[in-house]
């Protein structure tokens, strides 16, 4: 089924293909398209084998009940050092996080994402900056984003 109802589907572009281009041509662009899409195969299958493999071993590095979690909790995980085993299995008991995120979801990957790049510990920065983010007036929330907040704290 085609995704997008605006978009042809790829038969229908073969046959558009077929009725527009001389055969011998016809036949090497699609044994070309037929190559292409056995690659493309190929390496989603891959990814798929790489992937299972990283999660396999997080569920190693976190041990009972991160098998639980959703990949992107693991790698949430991963992205906080000294996780004990007491914050995994609460991660295992909380909902997992969406697979298509919201503007809240996707905003709080964002902070953690930035924190991770400047190497700033995300319990730190969160424990620093939520207790008093509801009191903060709106001019001067710019002095909470983590590069910000590191510049004026380390």
């Amino acid at each position: 089924m085609n995704p997008n109802p605006s978009e042809p589907a790829f038969d229908e572009l073969l046959e558009l293909l077929k009725s527009e281009l001389p055969e011998p041509l016809f036949t090497a662009v699609t044994s070309k398209l037929d190559s292409y899409q056995h690659r493309l195969q190929y390496a989603e299958l891959k990814i798929q084998v790489l992937e299972e493999r990283l999660r396999l071993k997080r569920i190693q590095m976190y041990g009972p009940g991160s098998e639980k979690l959703t990949n992107e909790q693991l790698e949430l995980l991963e992205l906080e050092p000294g996780v004990s085993t007491a914050e995994v299995q609460a991660e295992s008991a909380r909902e997992p996080v969406p697979v298509r995120p919201g503007p809240k979801v996707a905003a709080i990957l964002s902070v953690v994402e930035t924190c991770r790049r400047m190497n700033i510990p995300v319990r730190e920065y969160l424990a620093a900056v939520l207790p008093g983010l509801a009191d903060t007036p709106i001019h001067r929330l710019h002095q909470l984003t983590p590069t910000a907040w590191y510049s004026q704290n380390h």
